[in-house]
């Protein structure tokens, strides 16, 4: 995968030889819909310090939400995480399912899960892939509006009765021994100092575990970049030191994110347009067996497809040399 700041320097050039129409003149402004109002701050700080819960989970990514929910269900559950409005956030590519992914979501929602439930509210472009071939391997796949799709994580989460919530940061676990001389867990510390008891904790560590960021060559600590900022969400070194200390083994998952193109620079006159299924069905099992169309699919966009070519493999190695080295970091590996 192209590091970040390879891809712009080969966008930057490419989009220098593609007409482009002035935003001035209001020909090349992505005709996008009225949008559904969002609601960034849903989730509120309901901890209160002392209280002990059967579940602990750390993190609000995709997995700490699903975990929230299910965990719920059965005992009181406490989210910990840096920012309570990152909530559900689209870290990388606002897309859900594809091929063989959306499979994966049909199943999180067939379990109660949160995923489908909330791609179906915050969907603005829905199609199945490989319809014209078997069931087994065609693939529902939601382009998402992040705003709408955190909202809705969050209104979802926010609905648990049996949930609280603590911004703030895990950076040690409460270790206690059993009847048999067995290590095991008793609850977190956070980065106040305060000891909250659990029965069980949960880690979801995503990319902040330890967490570094890489922008071609340059290379810094974080746990992810917030949107449309150069400011970064710091890292969580220091659980990652106690596992590390209870002799686990600890690696490192790569992940990219795509570089954002400023619409108004682009002719959609020469790409391929792409609209959605003439009936979406969406992810939720529910809502498709009780015959409900999806929420937004009056405001649906039109997608616009486009594809590389010679001039851009020549490109891309032309700039090879300025992609990140995942070698050699600290034996972290390639990832």
């Amino acid at each position: 995968m192209l590091g970040l700041l390879t891809v712009h320097c080969i966008m930057s050039i490419l989009l220098r030889s593609i007409p482009v129409r002035s935003l001035s003149t209001g020909t090349s402004t992505f005709p996008l819909p009225p949008k559904p109002p969002s609601n960034p701050n849903i989730l509120k700080q309901t901890h209160e310090q002392g209280t002990s819960y059967g579940t602990i989970v750390i993190g609000g990514g995709h997995a700490g939400c699903e975990a929230l929910s299910s965990s719920s269900t059965l005992t009181s559950t406490l989210c910990i995480t840096q920012k309570l409005s990152q909530v559900g956030e689209l870290s990388c590519n606002p897309s859900i399912g594809g091929i063989g992914k959306g499979h994966l979501v049909r199943e999180i929602d067939a379990l109660d899960g949160v995923m489908g439930k909330a791609a179906d509210l915050g969907c603005c472009h829905f199609r199945m892939l490989n319809e014209r071939k078997g069931t087994a391997v065609r693939g529902p796949r939601g382009q998402m509006d992040r705003d709408l799709y955190k909202s809705a994580v969050q209104s979802i989460l926010s609905e648990k009765s049996n949930l609280d919530f603590l911004e703030g940061a895990v950076e040690d676990l409460i270790i206690d021994f059993d009847v048999d001389g067995e290590k095991v867990v008793k609850g977190v510390v956070t980065n106040t100092g305060e000891e909250i008891l659990a029965d069980a904790v949960v880690v979801t560590t995503g990319t902040f575990l330890g967490g570094t960021l890489m922008c071609g060559l340059e290379r810094y600590s974080g746990g992810r970049h917030l949107r449309d900022s150069e400011a970064v969400e710091p890292p969580s070194n220091a659980l990652s030191k106690t596992f590390r200390g209870l002799n686990f083994d600890v690696g490192r998952l790569k992940t990219g994110t795509p570089p954002r193109l400023n619409g108004d620079t682009i002719d959609y006159d020469l790409l391929e347009k792409q609209g959605s299924d003439s009936e979406p069905i969406g992810f939720d099992h529910v809502r498709q067996f009780n015959g409900l169309r999806l929420p937004n699919e009056k405001d649906f966009i039109t997608c616009y497809k486009t594809a590389t070519n010679e001039e851009t493999h020549r490109l891309c190695l032309e700039y090879e040399h300025l992609l990140p080295r995942y070698d050699g970091a600290e034996g972290d590996g390639t990832g």
